[in-house]
């Protein structure tokens, strides 16, 4: 399905690529702070060291923050549909920005559970609307290529994250750095504009349908059955490794180790890892179509996941160069996915339909993080 983008001035069209790669990027330092720094915070506000007692609040820590994720996702996906993607690009950056400064304050690890379930809930929806407003805009010969690498946007995040916690080992301080992107509230009030496509969409859309109606009939059910299978599937594989690693990574060395630089350098290989692989999404995905670079992606992933956790028992050189590999086929994935959802869908339910397929595998990933 083709996106028909309006004649838009080139120079606005670029302003607002770059806008919305920040915001995502900064979305992806909201997210990896908490997996970077919970070993450490857990033990701060629980008082103990514990691995088991660590282990089960991170485990309430981080399903939370899926479930956040998915409901930020889907609902103001849905509001992006009603009210436009300006004013609920705004509220997701609120609710991603003002709960992490909550969370370095906070003095139980019940509120740092809380913030970081609000977090989630904006993170979700700023990814979503980002890539909405993004499809709508950009010009359909080189869309796949723009939203692959604005894909790569979370993961130079990762690497932000990870350069913050190499450097900074406090980790309230690190998560009163991630709040300062609320400034950018103010930046898409005075720049960014609804879409063309958004309001024509408003004014031609004369029934009351609802738009969950929309997606779910005949014209749209396959496609958001086998988008939702295919996005729900990675996130599942991804979250299993991206939410625990640099606690394994922790585990591989002795009791009294810091363990700081470890986790820095893992995510920072994760991040990018995941930036070679969305940069490159946009051109395969016009050379070789969609299916081959999803099947490349999916056995990659496969095949580095059973290297990196079965032949590792200590820290190495090959461990790092393992988990390299594996994020660059997940950023592969999520490249190729990013481009081709909202590609199948109306403009009329397009933020419904994408924060619905980005997002409601998250449920199952939360159980699975959980468990």
């Amino acid at each position: 399905m083709n996106i028909q983008n309006e004649a838009i001035d080139s120079s606005y069209r670029w302003k607002m690529y770059i806008l919305c790669w920040i915001i995502s990027m900064f979305a992806g330092v909201a997210s990896t702070l908490m997996t970077l720094y919970l070993s450490v915070a857990v033990k701060e506000l629980t008082g103990t060291n514990d691995a088991e007692m660590v282990s089960s609040v991170g485990s309430y820590v981080s399903a939370l923050f899926l479930i956040g994720w998915t409901i930020g996702g889907i609902s103001l996906g849905i509001v992006a549909d009603k009210i436009g993607r300006q004013r609920a690009l705004m509220i997701a950056i609120f609710l991603t920005t003002f709960p992490t400064a909550i969370a370095a304050v906070a003095g139980s690890w019940e509120l740092l559970v809380i913030s970081r379930f609000i977090t989630g809930a904006g993170i979700g929806a700023t990814l979503v609307i980002t890539t909405t407003f993004i499809a709508e805009i950009w010009k359909d010969k080189s869309r796949a290529t723009a939203l692959g690498i604005l894909a790569n946007s979370y993961a130079v995040g990762i690497v932000s994250a990870g350069a913050v916690n190499y450097f900074i080992a406090d980790w309230r301080t690190a998560f009163w750095a991630g709040s300062s992107p609320i400034v950018m509230i103010a930046v898409v009030a005075i720049i960014m504009k609804d879409t063309a496509l958004w309001k024509n969409a408003q004014t031609k859309s004369t029934n009351r349908i609802s738009q969950i109606s929309t997606l779910v009939n005949t014209d749209n059910r396959r496609n958001f059955i086998v988008a939702s299978m295919m996005f729900g599937t990675m996130l599942v594989g991804l979250w299993a490794t991206f939410s625990w690693l640099p606690t394994w990574i922790q585990s591989l060395l002795s009791e009294d180790a810091n363990g700081q630089k470890e986790r820095g350098m893992a995510m920072m290989l994760l991040g990018l890892g995941g930036i070679v692989g969305t940069f490159f999404a946009g051109f395969l995905s016009n050379t070789l179509g969609r299916k081959k670079p999803l099947l490349m992606s999916f056995l990659g992933c496969f095949i580095a996941s059973i290297l990196l956790y079965k032949t590792n028992s200590s820290i190495s050189v090959p461990l790092f160069i393992e988990i390299g590999i594996l994020s660059l086929f997940f950023g592969l994935g999520q490249g190729v996915m990013t481009n081709y959802i909202p590609e199948l869908f109306p403009t009329i339910i397009r933020g419904t339909a994408t924060g619905f397929c980005f997002n409601i595998g998250r449920i199952v990933t939360a159980i699975a993080v959980f468990l």
